[in-house]
Formats: C-alpha cells, sequence, structure tokens
C-alpha cells in the first residue's frame, strides 16, 4: 500500500483457476520460523486447466515479499480448505484434517476420525482460533437418558 492509498502489485500470476488462498500470520508464535525473511506469506491451492494431473491436491507457499513460491504441501486427495493462527496451519481434505507447524510447514498431527462424504466437495466440519482447534469427531458418542 502506498501513503496515499494505492495498491500495487506485487505478484500477478495466471497458472489457472484459484480453489483456495489464505493470507498467512505475518507473525507465528513458534520457536521455529523458517520463513521470517519471506513473510508476508499466501497460501494457495491452484490449478493449471492444460494438465490433467493436477488434481488440486498441492498447496502452495507464495511469498509476497519476493513474488517466489517458498514452500510446497503435497497430497494424495485433493485439498478443499486451509486455515491458518499464529499456531497452527491446517489442510483439509474430504475425510482428514492436517495441522502443520506455521513456521516450517512440516506435518504435526493428522485427524482421520472426523466425519467423510462421497460428496468431492465436502470437508470435514471445524474451526480454528489463536487457541482452539474445533472440529467434529464420529467417535464420539454420546448417550442422553431421561
Amino acid at each position: 500500500m502506498e501513503e496515499n492509498g494505492n495498491c500495487l502489485e506485487v505478484v500477478s500470476e495466471r497458472k489457472g483457476p484459484l480453489k483456495v488462498g489464505q493470507l498467512l500470520p505475518f507473525i507465528v508464535d513458534v520457536p521455529e520460523d523458517k520463513f521470517q525473511d519471506s513473510r508476508p506469506l499466501f497460501a494457495r491451492v491452484d490449478g493449471n486447466p492444460l494438465m490433467p494431473e493436477n488434481k488440486l491436491c498441492t498447496v502452495n507457499i507464495l511469498s509476497l515479499a519476493t513474488g517466489e513460491d517458498v514452500h510446497e504441501l503435497s497430497f494424495k486427495d485433493p485439498v478443499l480448505d486451509i486455515s491458518s493462527s499464529t499456531k497452527c496451519f491446517i489442510v483439509a481434505l474430504n475425510d482428514t484434517i492436517i495441522l502443520c507447524n506455521p513456521g516450517t510447514f512440516e506435518e504435526c498431527l493428522t485427524i482421520s476420525s472426523v466425519p467423510s462424504s462421497n460428496d468431492s466437495s465436502y470437508y470435514p466440519p471445524y474451526d480454528l482460533s489463536d487457541g482452539f482447534l474445533a472440529y467434529a469427531d464420529k467417535t464420539v458418542c454420546f448417550f442422553f437418558i431421561f
């Protein structure tokens, strides 16, 4: 942003449709931040319609400071959603929630006990804040006796 309020174009890419995009936190609350000099970062799942093998299974991390991709996370299933806080980076697949360290993007935990669906656009319900992750768990069962 310029002082007068005008925006400057930092990066312009025409690789294909953007399925999911998320501006990541400028500062992360973890001991190691390998991407501190590259921040601000933008995580995106996009596709190239000219490449049939591209099934939207990759999260690319783009540095808005340099305009270069600085990291890539690949999965065997399509990525349906991403979310981020200062303590956690989340990738949601059809039947799995994957938690990653926001400073290294290494997988920390995989939650696979979430409800799944045959609908390819369905992802498990979850919500993320700076201190909590809430998600639906199909193994939790409550019985009400009246």
